[in-house]
């Protein structure tokens, strides 16, 4: 099949309801001894139970509301699980393979797995697989295909027979009610697609091969899934150049077709078909960070995507079980929980980015309404100022001409700062201009930029571009006047600047402006800071800032948890220090610390319970919030008593007298 073949599938929009991925929620689920003795997670015998496959050592089921261990096996020096381990529903038993030529198999109440029974096999065994309603398949490393009660019999001769023809990716699954097994091998030109289907009439196999051409010279397939719906059965191939590709197996015309692009970059990753409109990609980076995305094939858009944890020391793995993906990195393994919200195309559309810019755009005019108001006004809008913008982007930023550069720049600023001129700031114009200064790569229009941050001239559509320019770019300073200055910030760029600052060294934050002091530190139970005083400065301007609640929480969510949970232990510190009165401004107010830890707790509840560094700050927390409860109550109590006292007393009352009086005595 030639390379010329592939074609770009057109993005199809309707007005049906489709399921959209919302935004995943990641706890540390369970520990392993390495990440390479990682197999996988698939289901148990209870639909609240998985089944966690290791190479070597131990093997246990989990529950998976409260991450617990309730079975548990573990695995002599010399056994080794080449195939995951699989739950056979009919039979109610475990299943797996050990050194290649050993399947075992054991009951749930079956407490030794040395003692559990076993099937020799004369050829390596590749991997073992489970289709409800048929038997266990067993796909041996030379293509061979059989049954599990068929295992000691003679598999020589597969249809691999070359010892290059390693198989790279395989699945069973039922194709039009017909046991179906699919796997790929790779070879020097493509990639071969053996589809083997079961006739059960004649008892055997027919298999056939397609040729899945590499999509460049430098190009390799970095992994594969399998999706049904209703109307095709697909292939979905991830590439190391990050495109995604299709192949319909039911069309016996030519229908391997590219789908999309996956945004970032993917240097090592792994997939997962969701369902029929979504996949899940493990490894794709943004802004340098890897993460887990799920992304819509139909629409062509990145649903959600959420960073690892930690780094993972090889090639990135994922699980799917239920609604629940599993990554194993390090010594730990991730679970991201996701779901699937209907939505229309409007809110689909919404989220895609436009890139469609144009050279010319209308700016509105500024009018003046009735006479009086044209002779008021002391200056009158300039009509150069597009002739302006229009040179700055062409004049490039280079030492020759950057003279002449900042001499027209600061003209512009200072028109742009009449009042007059107001209107300019939201325009394409103004938005092209600050993105070209942001995305120059060696940041030669830094002092362009302080000086747009001082006049407050950054439109609203660039601030999230600024602020993440400014953290790439270690810009501490400028960071700390885009906080204090720039109005109307948002809240996902208040929670990467409050990353930012509880990450960075010690050494970045002593150029910061930390002459002000904060009322903290004067409550009535005093607690060491558990940060340093330039930190606690910035941190306490962040918390001042205005946020809607229902976006910070959003934002507050994909903050990493280790970020989360410093954050949660210096609001224990305010909470604890703040008085309850406070007559300055510079430090944060006592609502405004229960907001935050509020939003806090809420938006990673499930680390904050589960994961053991948590419980220590959790329980800090909840003797504040008793001594603070007790604190008010008795202030309640006192305040009672003091409008008792106030009724039964005859206080004096001053009375208002004036030049003369006329006072009545009554005698009786």
């Amino acid at each position: 099949m030639p390379t010329e073949s592939l074609k770009i599938m057109p993005t199809v929009y309707s007005l049906t309801l489709n399921k959209m991925a919302a935004p995943m929620e990641c706890i540390a689920y369970c520990n392993i001894p390495r990440e390479s003795d990682f197999l996988s997670i698939s289901s148990a015998y209870l639909e609240d139970t998985v089944i966690l496959s290791c190479r070597r050592k131990i093997l246990n089921v989990y529950n998976l509301s409260d991450q617990k261990s309730v079975k548990s096996w573990s695995l002599l020096h010399g056994t080794t699980l080449t195939s995951p381990v699989l739950w056979d529903e009919k039979e109610e038993r475990f299943i797996t393979v050990v050194n290649k030529r050993v399947v075992r198999f054991w009951g749930k109440d079956d407490n030794d797995f040395d003692k559990s029974k076993k099937k020799n096999s004369n050829t390596s065994i590749y991997k073992i697989m489970l289709v409800n309603g048929f038997s266990p398949v067993i796909l041996f490393t030379n293509g061979k295909i059989d049954f599990l009660e068929k295992v000691k019999k003679s598999h020589e001769n597969g249809i691999l027979r070359s010892e290059e023809d390693k198989i790279y990716w395989c699945k069973a699954i039922a194709h039009n009610s017909q046991l179906t097994v699919l796997f790929t091998v790779l070879s020097e030109e493509s990639v071969k697609l053996y589809t083997n289907k079961y006739d059960s009439i004649n008892n055997r196999w027919n298999f056939s091969v397609e040729k899945i051409p590499y999509l460049s010279e430098s190009t390799t397939l970095m992994s594969c899934d399998f999706c049904m719906n209703n109307n095709t059965s697909t292939v979905f191939f991830l590439w190391s150049d990050g495109q995604l590709s299709c192949y319909n197996i039911d069309s016996e015309k030519d229908t391997h077709s590219m789908v999309h692009k996956l945004p970032g970059s993917l240097e090592q990753g792994s997939l997962v078909a969701l369902n029929d409109l979504h996949v899940a990609v493990v490894g794709l980076k943004i802004d340098k960070k890897e993460g887990l995305c799920i992304y819509d094939t139909k629409f062509g858009l990145m649903k959600s995507w959420q960073p690892l944890p930690e780094q993972c020391a090889l090639k990135p793995q994922v699980c799917q079980v239920g609604d629940n993906l599993f990554v194993p990195c390090g010594t730990t393994v991730y679970r991201f929980k996701y779901k699937c919200h209907p939505v229309t195309v409007g809110s689909l559309l919404g989220s895609v980015r436009s890139s469609i810019s144009t050279t010319q755009e209308f700016v509105p005019e500024h009018h003046s309404w009735g006479s009086k108001n044209k002779t008021s006004l002391s200056s009158q809008p300039s009509c150069d100022l597009p002739e302006k913008f229009s040179t700055l982007m062409k004049d490039p930023m280079k030492k020759a001409s950057y003279a002449n550069f900042r001499k027209q720049f600061l003209a512009l600023v200072d028109e742009i700062k009449q009042p007059i001129n107001h209107h300019w700031l939201e325009t394409s114009h103004m938005t092209n201009l600050v993105q070209k200064l942001l995305g120059d790569k060696q940041f030669v229009a830094r002092n362009e930029i302080e000086i747009l941050i001082n006049a407050k001239c950054i439109p609203m559509s660039v601030i999230g571009q600024l602020f993440e320019c400014l953290v790439t770019r270690n810009e501490v300073n400028l960071l700390q006047s885009a906080l204090t200055k720039l109005p109307n910030i948002p809240e996902s760029c208040i929670c990467k600047a409050l990353s930012f600052f509880l990450q960075c060294e010690e050494k970045q934050l002593s150029s910061l402006d930390v002459t002000e002091e904060d009322g903290s530190g004067k409550g009535i139970f005093k607690q060491a800071c558990p940060v340093s005083k330039d930190r606690k400065t910035i941190i306490n301007k962040i918390l001042c800032l205005p946020f809607s609640d229902v976006f910070l929480l959003e934002s507050l969510r994909k903050v990493s948890f280790k970020d989360a949970l410093q954050l949660l232990e210096y609001l224990c510190y305010l909470l604890n220090n703040t008085p309850t009165l406070q007559t300055e401004d510079s430090g944060p107010k006592l609502l405004q610390v229960v907001d935050w830890l509020s939003l806090v707790l809420d938006a990673h509840i499930t680390q904050f319970v589960l994961s053991p560094d948590a419980h220590m700050s959790i329980l800090k927390l909840q003797s504040i919030v008793n001594r603070q409860v007790r604190y008010f109550d008795g202030l309640t109590t006192l305040a009672a008593l003091l409008e008792q006292f106030k009724a039964k007393s005859l206080l004096p009352v001053d009375k208002k007298i004036g030049q003369y009086c006329i006072e009545v005595l009554h005698v009786f």
